[in-house]
């Protein structure tokens, strides 16, 4: 009897495939390195509420069901140490406001090292453009109007998300906004270049002078920054 290959696919190969679909092979590991650990850490958070609503039945509430658990983990296939403050709330939505203490974060790493100026990820590791645009807003908040600060999406959103993103953030002084989506899209990305004032930046993505000319011929981006290591070195980069 045939089978279907598919089926022998691990998760990792799944991811890989999506990534590529998504946004094309060039892209396609960072968008992996991004996936794949979320994919994973929701999946954990899942069964864990599984685990909790098993228990919530029998006690009558997950608030009840959470104190049982920390006193004893052996009632859970494994235990996550994380709460909602609602116990009623998924366990994945701790992890989705971790995220919001970005400030502190960054402001700590400009203090440690003295930076004058600091670069945050963006994107579909926010899965909205909305939180993107929450964490910018507490990033500046934090560091105040003096610190430079550039966001990254690392390719990660489409065009309608990258121009959503830059309309909420546009008054808090971005440096920069670096590869607001794939490399692949550089006419997408001359759209949303048009569509902002804050200055665009791309390139490391790109392999050859070609590549960067049709980013100039395109309007595509405000900065270029190639990649010395993928690029063809220092003298192709002059180029």
């Amino acid at each position: 009897m045939a089978t279907n290959s598919n089926n022998n696919k691990s998760l990792e190969s799944w991811i890989w495939d999506a990534a590529c679909s998504i946004r094309g092979a060039k892209d396609a590991p960072k968008y992996k390195e991004f996936i794949l650990p979320l994919i994973f850490a929701k999946r954990l958070c899942d069964v864990f509420d599984d685990e909790l609503d098993r228990i919530a039945k029998e006690v009558g509430s997950r608030a009840k069901a959470f104190k049982l658990v920390k006193h004893d983990k052996k009632l859970v296939r494994f235990f996550l140490p994380l709460e909602p403050k609602n116990p009623d709330d998924p366990v994945w939505s701790v992890i989705r406001t971790l995220s919001d203490k970005i400030g502190e974060q960054l402001l700590g790493y400009v203090e440690a090292g003295g930076f004058r100026a600091v670069k945050m990820r963006v994107g579909v590791i926010d899965s909205d453009p909305r939180h993107s645009a929450r964490r910018v807003v507490a990033a500046r908040a934090a560091l105040g109007p003096d610190c430079g600060l550039m966001c990254d999406a690392h390719g990660t959103f489409s065009v309608a998300e990258a121009k959503r993103f830059c309309r909420l953030v546009e008054d808090y002084n971005l440096a920069w906004f670096e590869e607001p989506v794939t490399a692949d899209d550089k006419a997408g990305c001359a759209q949303v270049r048009v569509a902002t004032d804050i200055p665009i930046a791309a390139g490391e993505s790109e392999f050859t002078r070609h590549d960067f000319r049709d980013l100039a011929v395109l309007g595509a981006v405000d900065i270029m920054q190639p990649d010395l290591a993928i690029c063809g070195g220092i003298t192709e980069a002059m180029r």
